[in-house]
Formats: C-alpha cells, sequence, structure tokens
C-alpha cells in the first residue's frame, strides 16, 4: 500500500487530501475498484465544494451547470470537455455502466447549498442527506459490485451523511453556513447569527442530541450487506457514539481526531 507521501495521481491525491474519511474507505478495495471510487469521490468533491468557491449564487449554478453537460457529453457521446477528472470519469462510466440518473441527482442536490437557507425541520436534513448522499452511494456500489437496491443503503448513506453535518457544524459556522434545522434552532433559541459568531452555544447541544438520535436509530440495527456499505455504518456509528460521549459538544476540540485504533475498528466492519 502507498504511503500519505506518494502520489496517488490527480484523484485519488485530492480525495486522500480533501476527502480524508472517503478515502480510507477506499482504502479497504484493491486495483481498479480503489482507482475508480477516487475518481468518483473526486467529481464529488468538484461539485460539492462548489458553495465555498463561488460568491455568487448565479456562478455556483452554472458552475453545476459546466458539470451537468460534462457529464452529459459521457453519455451522449459528445465533446468531453477537459478536466483532469473528465476522462478517467468517462472511461469509467463506460466500464462499470453507471446510472446517469444517479449522476444528475448528485449534481442536482448540490443546488441546495447555494440558498444558503437551513432545511426548515429534521424531516428537511433527512431529504437533503438522501439528496446528496444516496446516489452517490448507489454509484458506489455500482464499482464495488454490489447490490443498490439493498435495504440498508439509503438509511446508512443517510445516517452517514447525518453524522457528517453534526460534526461539521463548526466548519460550516466558520462559513456562516448551517445545517441545523430551522425548527429546532427556534426552539432552542439559537440564531444563526449567534451560532457564526460563536455565541450562546450553551443551546447547541439540545439541536445536536435530536439530530444524533435520528441519525442513531436508522442505523443502529444494520450490519451492511456489502463492504462498502459495512464501512460507512462503522465510521458513522463510531463518530455518533463520540459525539454522545462529548455530550454533544461538537466544538470540543477532541472530536477532530479518532484515536490510534479506528482503522482497526474498519479493519474489522470490512472483514464481516
Amino acid at each position: 500500500m502507498k504511503t500519505s507521501k506518494d502520489s496517488l495521481g490527480y484523484a485519488g491525491d485530492l480525495v486522500r487530501d480533501q476527502d480524508p474519511d472517503r478515502f480510507m474507505i477506499t482504502l479497504f478495495f484493491d486495483g481498479d475498484v480503489r482507482a475508480d471510487l477516487w475518481t468518483l469521490y473526486a467529481f464529488h468533491h468538484e461539485i460539492a465544494k462548489t458553495r465555498e468557491v463561488v460568491t455568487d449564487t448565479h456562478i455556483g449554478l452554472i458552475r453545476l451547470q459546466w458539470w451537468r453537460d460534462a457529464i452529459a457529453a459521457i453519455y451522449d457521446g459528445g465533446a468531453v470537455p477537459h478536466h483532469p477528472i473528465t476522462e478517467p470519469l468517462a472511461d469509467m462510466i463506460k466500464r462499470r455502466g453507471l446510472n446517469r440518473e444517479w449522476f444528475d441527482a448528485v449534481i442536482y442536490a448540490r443546488e441546495f447549498d447555494l440558498e444558503d437557507v437551513l432545511p426548515g425541520n429534521l424531516p428537511g436534513l433527512i431529504n437533503y442527506a438522501d439528496f446528496t448522499q444516496t446516489p452517490l452511494m448507489r454509484l458506489a456500489l455500482q464499482i464495488t459490485g454490489d447490490d443498490v437496491d439493498a435495504p440498508d443503503v439509503a438509511p446508512v448513506a443517510i445516517g452517514w451523511a447525518l453524522s457528517g453535518l453534526i460534526r461539521a457544524v463548526p466548519f460550516h459556522a466558520g462559513q456562516s453556513r448551517c445545517f441545523m434545522p430551522g425548527d429546532l434552532m427556534n426552539r432552542a433559541g439559537l440564531s444563526t447569527d449567534a451560532l457564526y459568531a460563536g455565541r450562546d452555544l450553551d443551546k447547541l447541544p439540545a439541536i445536536i442530541a435530536t439530530v444524533r438520535d435520528q441519525a442513531h436509530s436508522m442505523i443502529q440495527n444494520l450490519s451492511g450487506n456489502s463492504r462498502l456499505v459495512r464501512l460507512y455504518h462503522a465510521m458513522a456509528l463510531f463518530d455518533l457514539a463520540r459525539v454522545a460521549k462529548a455530550r454533544d459538544n461538537v466544538f470540543r476540540a477532541k472530536l477532530a481526531h479518532r484515536g490510534p485504533f479506528f482503522p482497526l475498528l474498519l479493519w474489522r466492519a470490512a472483514r464481516k
């Protein structure tokens, strides 16, 4: 296995540096499967970062449309626009027969990020997690050759997304963004302005606990029918447990570090 100092190619380096959680999951797969997962997740990073790299909603929509057009060109046999990801993406899509609808769904879901509005309630947050992550999970399962329609796919994708959004609250607050449900924020008496300014943070744990409980209830009795789903499942359960142990204080610095035994937990999940 290559070390973190070795070049893994454009996609591998990008995923390792920008999406370390998914990168860690890909290390439990070999050869072309791992390389194709890197390509898929590099594509996802390119669209998911849109809100972070644009200052205007219209420009963000143009950027997403560029990727939508690139996907269309790949599937329709048109001229594929140049980008370090598009050539390997086109090759992977043709070899694997990946579902175009799921690519379009992932791109469309990212338009919500440009609106800078909170999900109105917990079901709205769940829908966001579903729309952004379930199609991506199914594309990854096509790459690994597993059942994309297994009953655990959507719940694990959603639960994993919710655990990530919980842990990312401090990061998003630093960007003046918030994905916690608006009704829970109002009920707790926490405004987005206060959150972004680091005020009234004692009101945040109650909100986090509600979202965490929802995520945990969705995945606690699942084990995963495929290695990929089991890895996401194990990671989500581990992170949710750490948040609970921290009494839902997501601003505690130690939540950023999973500890030395986390890779062993993933290894056990992969071996089941």
